[in-house]
């Protein structure tokens, strides 16, 4: 991440706007008249599913852990022996173009992106990405009639795409920011758009300023806990005797929505950590892997099915990634079972 961008977000989620935010106030006001337009544009072109749709997304930018929620969705509704498929937008992947491409075992992080690669490795269910969603629906459908139900990874903001549920995802201990519209805030949408939705997944716990900012919603928000799972090798050349131990010290990559929350659980999980942030959807060479010494790497699942191709001679880390797994409390699947009975 450039310096620009570090201090760009450490400032969208200070309580006050500084001086210089201030001076892009005017831009958030031309987002908020072309986010209205595109919304009302969108709505136009709206049409019935086959099948019906859940929306998994936020409304600030960054990484607020929509991925391990939509896997978490899947999963749950695949032990009720429900048919599910996944369309996402398939973000810097190469064919995340106006074409629905859908993955196979011959697909890459590179070709469809590291999301989407991601819950087709995990999940062993039909993923289709497209920068139309409706699009993405129809050839899911088309090319899978047995889907009973679709979810979107992201796309609250895809106005064009008919939903049955929305869930919005809020990075707990970040909250809404100063709670203006990008680019002198975080926010894609105010607030305001929270009253619509069907749930609030709050990822992690509340702070109190957090806990201030979503009181108004605190019926409809139920709390996410990421639970990490053992140490898993990036290489298949990589000896699973030698699985890092807390109390090591571990070089922690992570090309993320926010690293830090990545870092910290390393922490957490007592590795001392030496930290490496590279953008959102990094695409790694060979060389961001190697520091000159033989520290273990450890990484996001999201940065390991990008970095597997990259098994080469000569490598003088070893390389781990940690998988999670979202929780939630049963009061949530209860909400969750009401829409279930509804396919």
């Amino acid at each position: 991440m450039s310096r620009f961008s570090v201090a760009l977000e450490t400032r969208w989620y200070q309580s006050t706007l500084s001086p210089w935010l201030m001076m892009l106030l005017p831009l958030s006001a031309i987002f908020f008249l072309l986010s209205k337009l595109n919304k009302h544009t969108s709505l136009k072109k709206r049409c019935t599913n086959p099948v019906p749709v859940w929306v998994v997304g936020n409304i600030s930018i960054g990484g607020t852990g929509k991925t391990p929620v939509t896997c978490a969705l899947v999963k749950y509704c695949q032990e009720k022996n429900i048919q599910v498929g996944i369309v996402s937008r398939g973000y810097g992947g190469v064919k995340s173009g106006p074409l629905p491409y859908s993955l196979s075992e011959e697909s890459s992080a590179r070709d469809a992106g590291d999301e989407p690669m991601l819950m087709f490795k995990r999940l062993a269910c039909p993923v289709v990405i497209c920068a139309n969603r409706n699009a993405a629906v129809e050839t899911l459908v088309t090319s899978n009639p047995e889907i009973q139900l679709i979810i979107s990874d992201d796309g609250l903001q895809h106005y064009a795409l008919d939903r049955q549920l929305e869930i919005a995802v809020v990075d707990a201990k970040r909250g809404l920011g100063n709670g203006w519209l990008l680019p002198a805030g975080p926010l894609r949408e105010s607030a305001l758009r929270l009253n619509h939705v069907d749930m609030i997944i709050n990822n992690g716990e509340l702070t109190e300023q957090s806990q201030q900012d979503l009181s108004a919603y605190s019926a409809k928000s139920y709390e996410m806990t990421l639970q990490p799972s053992a140490l898993l090798p990036v290489f298949e050349s990589t000896s699973h005797g030698s699985v890092p131990k807390p109390k090591q010290t571990v070089h922690a990559v992570a090309g993320i929505g926010h690293p830090q929350r990545f870092f910290n659980s390393l922490k957490d999980l007592g590795f001392d950590v030496i930290e490496h942030r590279f953008p959102d959807h990094y695409q790694y060479q060979f060389n961001d892997l190697c520091f000159n010494d033989k520290l273990p790497v450890i990484m996001t699942e999201k940065d390991a099915v990008k970095c597997a191709n990259l098994e080469q001679s000569g490598r003088t880390n070893d390389c781990y990634f940690l998988p999670v797994d979202a929780q939630f409390p049963p009061e949530f699947y209860t909400k969750l079972n009401v829409f279930i009975e509804s396919l």
